[in-house]
């Protein structure tokens, strides 16, 4: 979890020490593989490496360029044939990890017009369920969140209008997901702050305003958590 710990530090992190920073950097960067990802495990560490690049990029400093440069090299060679990214080099592409790679590479300096993340998008925009969520078939109902808020986050980068369309349609389905107490329901992960955390970056993505009834329910969600 070094890049969720990192997000934080980076977004909400105005009252930390900067010692406390430079540490969680320094952290980060001393644990980078050799291959330049994270993580031991290989069922995670494509979504570890892709995750802690999205938030490094938030952060300043020269150490921290180096290792995003090198994570980036990592990431892009472990694109699937079918333009989009999976658990690990064999598995078939999905949504929330080709959504993470494009905020990385997004993270690492490219933009909307940079080939890896345009094909990638364009395989967002064919993987997207009816109702708008994204997921793998086996997977029904709300438990979708992490897939639909990586994908809409990425696609919110593009300024074409089947990109946009698609990630307006998952934000639709993520408001409509959003569950009594201020939360979303996680299929990955056992703490549901990290689904919020996921989806309230697409929201900031699409330039929710921080007041608005869905925002304010995931900070009361949070503050009963504390």
């Amino acid at each position: 979890m070094p890049g969720l710990s990192l997000a934080a530090l980076a977004k909400y992190g105005e009252g930390f020490d900067p010692v406390v920073v430079r540490r969680a950097r320094s952290w980060a960067h001393e644990r980078q593989n050799l291959d330049g990802g994270w993580s031991w495990c290989p069922e995670g560490q494509f979504l570890d490496t892709a995750l802690t690049v999205g938030c490094l990029g938030d952060l300043a400093g020269q150490q921290v360029q180096t290792s995003i440069s090198r994570a980036a090299t990592w990431i892009r060679a472990r694109r699937s044939p079918e333009r989009g990214w999976g658990q690990h080099i064999a598995a078939p592409p999905d949504a929330d990890d080709t959504g993470a790679a494009v905020l990385a590479l997004v993270a690492a300096g490219s933009d909307g017009n940079d080939t890896d993340v345009c094909d990638a998008l364009d395989f967002l925009c064919r993987s997207q369920n009816r109702n708008g969520s994204w997921g793998y078939p086996r997977h029904v109902g709300a438990n979708l969140s992490e897939d639909t808020a990586a994908a809409t986050a990425a696609l919110m980068i593009s300024s074409t209008q089947r990109h946009r369309s698609a990630a307006q349609r998952g934000i639709a389905w993520l408001l409509n997901h959003q569950q009594p107490d201020g939360s979303w329901a996680t299929r990955w992960y056992v703490q549901p702050q990290i689904a919020c955390w996921r989806v309230v970056r697409a929201f900031r993505a699409a330039g929710m305003n921080p007041d608005a009834g869905p925002l304010v329910g995931v900070r009361i969600f949070q503050a009963q958590l504390a």
